[in-house]
C-alpha cells in the first residue's frame, strides 16, 4: 500500500468540480488501504467535507485560512506549516489548484521540489490574463515536473498553452465526478410536460461575471418573452445572489424565476424540462455532465469542453458565447424546439454514456497512468 498526499491549495473559493475529483479520489484510495493524508484549507463551509474524508480514513492537515488575499503574515504562516508536512516521504502527491495564481506564488512556488511523484490538478482558465516572465517560467517548472497533469478540459491546457508560450506535458483531459451515482437508463422526462410551463434550469455559481446570469435574465425580460409560460430557476449560491434577485425584480420577473439557493442536482434535474449553461467563462462543468446523465437537453455556449457535450440540434443547442444577442437568438430556437426536447434528452444520456468514465476513479486512473493503485 502507498502513502499519497492530497493538497488543496484552493484557499476561499467555492468547492467546485475539481474539488469533488480529488475529494472522490481520496476517499476510493483510502478505503482500499492506502494510507492517504488530505492537507487543505481550514475554512468555513467545507466542514461536511472535511468529515466525510474523516469517515473514509483520511488524515486531515487543515491549513490556516486567511480571508482574501494572503498577506505577508499569512504566507509565513502557512509557510511554517507546510514545512511540518512530510511531503518527501509520501510515494505520490495530487496538488489541486485553480488555473496557474497559487502555485506562481509563494509559498507554493517550490513545493513540487519536495515531491518525489506528484499530479498537479487544474480547475479553471481565463482568457486575456497577463503572466509576467518570472511566473511563467514558475507554472512551466510546475507543470513540467508533473507526473501527470490534470485538468476537466483539454481547452484549459490550450489556453495556458497559447496564452502564456509555454508547454504543459503529459495532459489527462477527464470530465469531473458527478455528485450521484451514475444511472443505468435514461432518466423520464417529466409527465404532462407539453400543457406545463417549461422548467429551465441553472446550476451555476451565481457570479455574473463569468456565469452570465444577468444576461439571461436581461434577456427574459423582453416582452416575447414575459408573454410565454415559463419558469427559470437560477440554482446554487454565490456573491451575486442578492443582485440577480434585484435585477428579476427590476425585470418583472419575480413570478417566473426563482433563486432556491443550493440544490440536490438529481431531483432538480429530474423536474426540469431543460437545463441552461449559458456562461462567459467555463472549463467543463459537471453539472452539465449531470444534465446529460439525467437525460435533459442542454443549452450552453461555445467555452471550454462544453462542445464535446452538445452537439446542436442533436442533444441540445450552442450560442457563440453569452452576449444578449447570442442568448436571444438560442433562446428563441428553443421555444420552438420544444416539441423535440424528449428526443433531446434521450440523446443527451447517449452522450453521458459514450462519455462519462465509469467506474469513474478506476478509470480516472488508468488515463492517468496510475494503474498499480488500483
Amino acid at each position: 500500500m502507498k502513502r499519497i498526499i492530497f493538497i488543496s491549495l484552493m484557499n476561499g473559493t467555492p468547492w467546485g468540480g475539481s474539488e469533488v475529483q480529488w475529494f472522490e479520489m481520496a476517499r476510493w484510495l483510502s478505503r482500499r488501504g492506502h494510507r492517504v493524508e488530505v492537507v487543505m484549507f481550514g475554512r468555513e463551509g467545507n466542514e461536511a467535507r472535511r468529515e466525510e474524508l474523516s469517515e473514509a480514513g483520511c488524515s486531515l492537515k487543515l491549513m490556516p485560512f486567511s480571508e482574501g488575499k494572503l498577506d505577508w503574515k499569512g504566507k509565513r504562516r502557512l509557510a511554517s506549516f507546510l514545512k511540518n508536512v512530510d511531503f518527501e516521504g509520501a510515494d505520490l502527491c495530487f496538488v489541486s489548484q485553480g488555473g496557474w495564481s497559487e502555485v506562481v506564488h509563494d509559498p507554493f512556488v517550490k513545493l513540487w521540489k519536495r515531491m518525489r511523484k506528484f499530479v498537479l490538478i487544474f480547475h479553471n482558465y481565463q482568457t486575456g490574463k497577463k503572466l509576467k516572465f518570472m511566473k511563467k517560467r514558475r507554472l512551466q517548472a510546475f507543470s513540467g515536473a508533473a507526473y501527470r497533469n490534470i485538468s476537466d478540459s483539454k481547452k484549459l491546457f490550450d489556453v495556458l498553452e497559447s496564452s502564456y508560450g509555454i508547454e504543459i506535458p503529459r495532459q489527462v483531459p477527464v470530465c469531473n465526478p458527478i455528485t450521484f451515482d451514475p444511472p443505468e437508463s435514461a432518466s423520464p422526462f417529466p409527465n404532462d410536460w407539453e400543457r406545463e410551463a417549461l422548467i429551465m434550469c441553472v446550476l451555476a455559481w451565481l457570479d455574473v461575471k463569468r456565469k452570465s446570469q444577468d444576461h439571461l435574465l436581461r434577456v427574459l425580460s423582453s416582452p416575447k418573452w414575459k408573454d410565454r409560460h415559463w419558469t427559470l430557476r437560477l440554482c446554487g449560491d454565490g456573491p451575486d445572489k442578492e443582485l440577480l434577485n434585484e435585477l428579476a425584480e427590476e425585470y418583472g420577473l419575480q413570478s417566473k424565476v426563482d433563486l432556491p439557493g443550493n440544490v440536490a442536482p438529481q431531483t432538480e434535474l429530474g423536474e426540469a424540462h431543460v437545463f441552461l449553461q449559458l456562461t462567459a467563462i467555463d472549463s467543463m462543468p459537471v453539472s452539465l455532465v449531470e444534465a446529460a446523465a439525467m437525460a435533459r437537453p442542454i443549452l450552453a455556449t461555445k467555452v471550454g469542453d462544453m462542445p464535446l457535450w452538445v452537439e446542436d440540434g442533436v442533444n441540445g443547442l450552442l450560442a457563440s458565447d453569452s452576449s444578449d444577442a447570442e442568448l436571444d437568438a438560442v433562446l428563441e430556437r428553443l421555444w420552438s424546439s420544444r416539441s423535440k426536447l424528449p428526443e433531446m434528452g434521450a440523446q443527451s444520456f447517449e452522450v453521458f454514456k459514450k462519455r462519462y468514465p465509469d467506474p469513474y476513479v478506476p478509470e480516472l486512473l488508468e488515463r492517468a497512468g496510475l494503474g498499480d493503485l488500483l
